[in-house]
């Protein structure tokens, strides 16, 4: 069965294709035999979370996508459970944002004020092709 994380993964085992070999991921996501990434890719075997972190970064995988996407896959009938407790699994790039906004405030957030959304709006707006 194809799932979200096996579409994840194979796209990402594809784009490094020229790069690396599947075998030679496996080894260093730190897997014992090979063919557990190819079942993985395939969708006949689940992704072990405590491999999440070696296969994000040696497929240049955001480990907060791919840990999002196998969680979903995992427990496909307590993800709204999970989203609602915890929320979201935040990526690089959004954690990046945070300990700018925490550097900035010593380590308060402020409160997303109507005047600090248009504000951030128009910044985001200006410096980049994503559309709040």
């Amino acid at each position: 069965m194809t799932t979200a994380t096996s579409k994840l993964i194979k796209r990402a085992i594809e784009s490094l294709a020229s790069e690396i070999t599947q075998s030679e991921i496996a080894r260093k996501a730190g897997f014992d035999r090979p063919n557990m990434l190819s079942m993985i890719k395939h969708g006949k075997a689940r992704l072990p979370l405590d491999r999440v972190p070696a296969l994000a970064e040696t497929l240049r995988i955001d480990p907060g996508l791919l840990f999002r996407t196998a969680l979903a896959d995992y427990w496909p009938e307590h993800e709204r459970t999970v989203r609602a407790i915890f929320r979201d699994v935040l990526t690089t790039n959004e954690w990046a944002f945070l300990d700018v906004v925490r550097s900035l405030t010593h380590g308060e957030v402020p409160t997303m004020t109507p005047t600090l959304k248009a504000a951030l709006t128009k910044l985001l707006k200006m410096t980049s092709p994503i559309r709040p």
